[in-house]
């Protein structure tokens, strides 16, 4: 009798962990689909593309309105390198799911190719 009162037990400690770990699960999707749905909602600032530099360093494309920064991102600062004008970042700006094809036969500009383009237009 005791031994059967004690995989009661057992398994009411069992049922009761899965019970919470299928809580948490839900929970977390919950608040994480709010928080896509926010994200979504505000649509002011968009991340338009990244390229990696090395260890914890990047360049980082952002758009805030129809204002486009250049940024560089380590892991201890942020520093805005750059304000493209709308000419230098056209190919960003341009509306319909050909965003960032900057009239380069339908394929999208690569933002290594589009970052040497503004340095070169820059140069003296």
């Amino acid at each position: 009798m005791k031994a059967l009162e004690a995989i009661g037990q057992v398994l009411w400690a069992m049922l009761l962990t899965c019970g919470v770990l299928v809580l948490a699960y839900w929970s977390t999707r919950h608040i994480a689909g709010h928080m896509t749905l926010r994200r979504k909602m505000g649509g002011r600032m968009e991340v338009l593309d990244q390229l990696p530099l090395g260890r914890d360093q990047r360049l980082v494309l952002a758009r805030v309105g129809q204002t486009v920064y250049l940024l560089g991102v380590t892991s201890g600062s942020i520093s805005c390198l750059r304000v493209l004008t709308k000419e230098e970042a056209g190919d960003w700006l341009a509306p319909g799911p050909e965003q960032g094809t900057g009239g380069n036969g339908g394929e999208a500009l690569r933002f290594g190719e589009a970052l040497r383009r503004v340095l070169e237009q820059r140069r003296p």
